[in-house]
């Protein structure tokens, strides 16, 4: 066993050149995804956060006014009293 039987040829380093850098690649496009994915993460989770927080700030001040804050009485049907029907002649 010599140092012949463990080197490789120059043509078997010429096939497996791409093969590297294929290698490569997906080393380099997997951390760039990776980096990504996790920056979209945080920005989604900060996101949610802030949401909840304006919801329980909101429940909170609707709790301290005692509901000042409750939907507003309907307004009136703008089409009632048209062509004098619903009205009380």
């Amino acid at each position: 066993m010599g140092d012949d039987e463990t080197r490789i040829s120059e043509e078997q380093a010429r096939a497996l050149a791409p093969c590297g850098r294929a290698a490569a690649g997906f080393l380099a496009g997997g951390t760039v995804a990776m980096l990504g994915w996790r920056r979209l993460y945080r920005w989604g989770l900060g996101r949610g956060e802030k949401a909840i927080r304006n919801l329980i700030g909101s429940i909170a001040v609707d709790i301290e006014t005692g509901g000042g804050f409750s939907s507003a009485k309907p307004l009136p049907n703008p089409f009632s009293g048209f062509l004098r029907e619903g009205t009380e002649a």
